[in-house]
């Protein structure tokens, strides 16, 4: 990246980080302490795979399980929005080069990139441990059309990254099986016997 395209790009992403700083002080709120819970007393494949309300919550059950297992449980919320922060400035970096390949300009980039990394609408989302799955999921199809728009031929590298970020995306904060009970886990075996 030349000069003033990373000035731009470190531009939108300083917006984002001072427009979203303020939730390394949130704390906790109702799903979050379900999972926190969760997290402590289920086994390990059984907290990963088994939904909760519906949604598949591999991604941020993975996430925190990492920093629960670094920091000590119950992990402490500000490494939590850390991580939340961390992912919201990688998408606000992400569109800002999507963008940038697509219009070839690098201050349209920038100001995209910052719309999107400011919108006070987000609040709802980073502002809540338990919804971490969209922003992932965000990342996702980020990488998803970076990688299509490229003019580099097709290869296995590719298609892996294609499946994998299809894969993750799906375990990040779906809607879960429509055929299987609620709150039931993915893959037999891998939560408590029937009843």
């Amino acid at each position: 990246m030349k000069g003033r395209t990373a000035a731009l790009a470190a531009l939108a992403v300083l917006l984002a980080a001072a427009a979203y700083a303020p939730i390394l002080r949130n704390g906790y709120f109702t799903d979050d302490f379900v999972q926190l819970y969760r997290s402590r007393t289920a086994p390990l494949a059984e907290f990963l795979l088994t939904p909760y309300g519906g949604h598949i919550l591999f991604a941020q059950n993975a996430i925190l399980v990492g920093i629960q297992t670094v920091a000590g449980a119950p992990a402490p919320p500000r490494l939590l929005f850390a991580a939340m922060l961390v992912l919201h400035l990688t998408v606000v970096l992400s569109l800002f080069h999507l963008v940038r390949r697509w219009t070839m300009s690098a201050p349209l980039a920038c100001a995209v990139a910052a719309w999107w990394g400011t919108l006070p609408v987000l609040n709802g989302t980073l502002g809540w441990y338990s919804v971490l799955g969209q922003v992932v999921v965000t990342l996702c199809v980020l990488a998803i059309l970076a990688s299509a728009s490229t003019d580099r031929p097709w290869n296995r590298m590719r298609r892996a990254l294609w499946v994998a970020a299809a894969l993750l995306s799906a375990l990040s904060f779906g809607g879960g099986d429509g055929n299987r009970a609620p709150d039931r886990p993915l893959v037999s075996g891998a939560g408590p016997a029937p009843r």
